[in-house]
């Protein structure tokens, strides 16, 4: 395949997502090294700060004649959504060290060597993302709402995506473009980050889409009730707030499926991925210094267990 002509969507960087390692176990990254300070960590920064990396993506090349389902699937998927197909298709598998994934990449280009559309599928056979390359045509009169979800639906029923339920559909760019979006779900839980998301060109035309789907463990036998995650929180807080002096608020908080993360926990960091576990999701507001670098704080509590799984920061 021609390198040069080959289009990367994106790069992933490895790293710390969390903050605050004055908050937990855990360390943070670069940027949190005053919010530390500010929380009275007694660590040096650059211990709280693990290097970031660019992702290492290992590419073979495939060909149709040695994975035929897979060329056919990315055919199928295209057709669905109305993308075109290029004078010839270049496949490659990847190893992508960075999302710790493999998937097989097939690349339709034009007669002079040009993309024009793009095709992720893992090794389940299932789609992760499509886009054409193509600019949209023009249009007397941009897409609808009714129009942009009735088309995206149309698309994803084809494809045999995974949606579920009526989709958010979101204006994307004055131009007229949408976001049509599925939020994944299981036992009516949302699962967070997980979606089916496609772009609808000013044009009518699907620009992209995106599938993203995590593997879940088994229910816990019996979950934490809203009060006893929100008490767990509160005795963190508690504990941050006696170590920085500055105070903490416990806000909003509800059940999701969420993927063990590395935030508090630096041991974890470069880890394989967990299967996504129930937990609740609550949200902590810092205030007085801690508010100067960072908005909120977000934890993961197992809903089994109460352990925290890792979390988020707003900054």
């Amino acid at each position: 395949m021609n390198t040069n002509n080959r289009i990367i969507k994106a790069r992933f960087l490895i790293g710390c997502t969390g903050v605050l390692c004055a908050l937990a176990a855990g360390a943070g990254p670069t940027a949190a090294a005053s919010l530390v300070t500010a929380l009275g960590s007694n660590a040096p920064a650059a211990q709280l700060a693990p290097a970031v990396a660019a992702s290492l993506r290992v590419e073979t090349p495939i060909e149709a004649a040695d994975k035929p389902g897979v060329f056919a699937k990315a055919h199928t998927i295209r057709a669905a959504f109305g993308m075109p197909d290029g004078s010839r298709s270049e496949g490659v598998h990847v190893r992508d060290q960075g999302r710790h994934a493999e998937y097989d990449e097939v690349t339709e280009e034009d007669a002079a060597g040009k993309p024009v559309a793009l095709t992720q599928v893992d090794q389940s056979g299932q789609v992760l993302m499509a886009v054409r390359f193509d600019l949209p045509g023009k249009a007397d009169r941009a897409a609808g709402r009714d129009a942009a979800r009735a088309r995206a639906t149309q698309g994803a029923v084809a494809a045999g995506l995974g949606q579920q339920g009526d989709p958010e559909v979101v204006p994307t760019d004055a131009q007229g473009g949408w976001d049509v979006r599925w939020q994944r779900s299981r036992d009516g839980i949302a699962v967070r980050g997980d979606e089916v998301r496609v772009h609808v060109r000013v044009d009518g035309s699907i620009g992209s889409v995106g599938q993203v789907t995590h593997d879940l463990a088994a229910r816990p036998a019996s979950t934490l009730s809203l009060a006893q995650a929100r008490a767990l929180v509160a005795d963190q807080t508690r504990a941050w707030s006696a170590r920085s002096g500055s105070d903490f608020s416990v806000d909003a908080a509800e059940l999701q499926w969420v993927g063990p993360n590395a935030a508090f926990d630096p041991s974890k960091i470069g880890a394989a991925d967990e299967p996504y576990r129930l937990a609740w999701v609550v949200n902590v507001t810092p205030k007085g210094e801690a508010a100067a670098y960072t908005r909120q704080v977000v934890l993961f509590v197992d809903a089994g267990t109460g352990a925290l799984l890792g979390g988020d920061v707003v900054e």
